[in-house]
């Protein structure tokens, strides 16, 4: 029985993501296979944050889009997210047994925002896929190799030249960063941009009241000297 409590999560680690200007196309680096999602299943699959219920995820998209979502649309996209692997955990969605001609039926033909749609693309060339690189004929740069966020595609806030320790250094993008307490190379290897210690370990963002001891600034709400924010 599917619960309407779930939280999904989009897959993060192991993946190298593209953002495209109405679309995202996905790399999945273990199984050696790409996916394209349609303009609403990238919305849906940003929004699997772990923090969202369906209802939520719904409710949401009703506000960005200006027309009603239902939570069945967003059932569908998990469905179909589920089935390429392309989200967190085991979860039972109302669709199961269900073939796609009796999904559609289900959510109806006439949504005013679309349905979510996935597609299974063809892999990037074999001498990039072996590092997850997706050359920049294809859209710049994710997952090859660097040495610097300025050669990574995406701007100044996103770009990243990730320098996890053991890792080769490679660019990555929002949807691949690392959550509080994994290892680090430098601030923008961690969502919370703050890296800090050796080994470096993702640290929450400027917290740290003056007297307490740091080894990085982005630790403190101030400033780190001398080992103490002040």
């Amino acid at each position: 029985m599917y619960t309407s409590t779930l939280r999904p999560l989009s897959k993060r680690f192991d993946v190298v993501v593209q953002e495209l200007p109405q679309e995202i196309l996905i790399y999945d680096l273990q199984r050696n296979k790409a996916f394209a999602l349609n303009e609403l299943s990238s919305l849906i699959w940003r929004l699997c944050d772990g923090t969202r219920n369906v209802n939520q995820i719904a409710e949401t998209l009703t506000f960005r889009l200006n027309h009603l979502v239902s939570q069945d649309l967003v059932w569908l996209a998990l469905e179909q997210f589920k089935k390429d692997e392309l989200i967190e955990g085991h979860f039972v969605t109302p669709f199961k047994g269900l073939t796609r001609r009796e999904m559609m039926l289900r959510v109806g033909y006439s949504s005013m925002v679309g349905l979510p749609f996935v597609w299974s693309v063809v892999a990037p060339r074999t001498i990039h896929a072996q590092s997850g690189c997706i050359p920049p004929s294809n859209g710049g740069g994710l997952g090859c190799a660097c040495t610097a966020n300025t050669q990574c595609p995406g701007t100044t806030t996103t770009r990243c030249c990730s320098n996890v320790p053991s890792n080769p250094r490679t660019c990555v993008v929002t949807n691949t960063l690392r959550n509080l307490g994994q290892t680090c190379g430098n601030n923008c290897d961690c969502v919370t941009n703050c890296c800090a210690g050796t080994p470096g370990a993702c640290f929450a963002f400027k917290v740290l009241p003056a007297g307490n001891p740091c080894v990085a600034a982005c630790q403190c709400r101030n400033t780190c000297s001398g080992g103490v924010c002040t």
